[in-house]
């Protein structure tokens, strides 16, 4: 009954002992109970369970030996060793988490185990519900690129709809595409996941959470190290989210860019930053080293935070401006010292419509560190009317 398990190569120097006893016999007690180590839905109205080993139990064949939530019932059960197929009378429901329960499933030796699992058919995705959130495109020699997507939506989404590419700009398209996953598979509300082709070096590389979703793909699209773009479709290529990357976009006073990721401030940012130092530079799979959260400022100017230590150490190592305006502006920000020298321009004349936000990592223009000391940042706006507003606001650079 164990399989693989109960063979083994042959011990004695002849290479083999036909005729006499084998040379590996031993007592190979199995103790482990068997348990369920994934269900598939293998199509709408259909899921296929995958023991942790061959079972010879009779009662998996037997409709009253499940129980099921949500009022789906079997319609035909097929059993053969690791896998159990489950056909139902109806169709799934798409976004629906259903529960199974197995009261007794016993192994050979006579191992129970008491069985409960959930199961869901994923949704479509649509344009904006899965997003690029964190990318390592410049791995060391012996590391390998991965992407982190995460689910925005309060829904399961179904990653065998979804395939990862890069964009080209001219035909304002997808291109280069691979199959994210062959199986249907669902992500759920508001979680990570990773693609990588190789997720036990992401395993050994990196903390993992509890809930982190590692996905080993066949191979990944190409990704230049100096900068290039990252697109994520459905499989009828409407196009769901596309990033930009370029290693300029790293904090520039790293000695090196080998196995440095780069994150979004958050899911619904559009500024990035290099992930933080004591993470080993990369959080896939989790929130991210450099993660701020999405704030209202009650006025028109904010500062999150005011103290800062630019040192990339995962903590306030940025600050980050943001604006709101009620009309479109001609904007210009620029960070003076105490002396009042324009030591940072933040932009210059930039047309902001509503809502825009920037990043500001400490150094000043020459990309230099400025000194530990307090700054003034000055925000201009000259509306179409002509009409100007000033804000100021302190910023402190605390430490290195």
């Amino acid at each position: 009954c164990l399989g693989n398990n109960n063979w083994s190569a042959c011990k004695n120097n002849r290479g083999g002992s036909p005729g006499i006893e084998n040379s590996s016999v031993q007592n190979n007690p199995d103790t482990v109970a068997p348990y369920l180590e994934n269900i598939l839905i293998t199509a709408e109205d259909e899921i296929q369970l995958l023991w942790s080993e061959n079972l010879y139990d009779s009662s998996l064949y037997y409709f009253n030996s499940y129980e099921f939530t949500n009022g789906i019932s079997p319609l035909n059960i097929h059993h053969f060793m690791d896998k159990t197929s489950i056909q139902f009378f109806e169709n799934l429901k798409p976004n629906n988490t259903h529960t199974i329960r197995i009261p007794n499933v016993k192994d050979c030796h006579g191992n129970e185990r008491f069985i409960e699992h959930e199961f869901v058919l994923g949704v479509w995705p649509e344009a904006g519900v899965i997003v690029v959130n964190e990318i390592l495109f410049n791995p060391k020699a012996t590391g390998f690129d991965y992407v982190e997507l995460y689910n925005t939506s309060n829904q399961n989404i179904d990653i065998s709809e979804l395939l990862i590419g890069n964009y080209d700009t001219l035909l304002e398209s997808i291109v280069n595409t691979e199959i994210i996953s062959t199986e249907r598979r669902a992500i759920p509300p508001e979680s990570y996941f990773v693609l990588c082709q190789d997720t036990t070096w992401l395993g050994l590389n990196y903390l993992r959470d509890s809930k982190a979703i590692f996905i080993e793909v066949d191979q990944l699209p190409s990704f230049p190290n100096q900068e290039g773009q990252v697109a994520i479709s459905d499989i009828a290529y409407q196009l769901i989210d596309r990033i930009q990357y370029s290693e300029e976009q790293h904090f520039p006073l790293l000695e090196s860019l080998d196995g440095v990721a780069l994150e979004r401030l958050n899911p619904l940012s559009s500024q990035w930053f290099s992930a933080a130092s004591k993470d080993n530079y990369g959080t896939p799979g989790r929130m991210n080293s450099q993660f701020v959260y999405n704030t209202k400022s009650n006025g028109s100017l904010a500062i999150i935070p005011e103290v800062f230590s630019p040192d990339n150490d995962g903590y306030k190592d940025f600050t980050s401006v943001k604006l709101n305006l009620k009309k479109t502006a001609r904007t210009s920000i620029h960070i003076y010292n105490k002396k009042g020298i324009n030591v940072k321009t933040i932009c210059a004349k930039e047309l902001v419509t509503k809502n825009a936000e920037w990043i500001w990592n400490g150094l000043g223009d020459e990309q230099v560190r400025l000194p530990i000391g307090v700054y003034i940042l000055v925000c201009e706006t000259i509306d179409e009317m002509g009409k100007m507003e000033v804000f100021k606001n302190p910023i402190v650079i605390s430490t290195y």
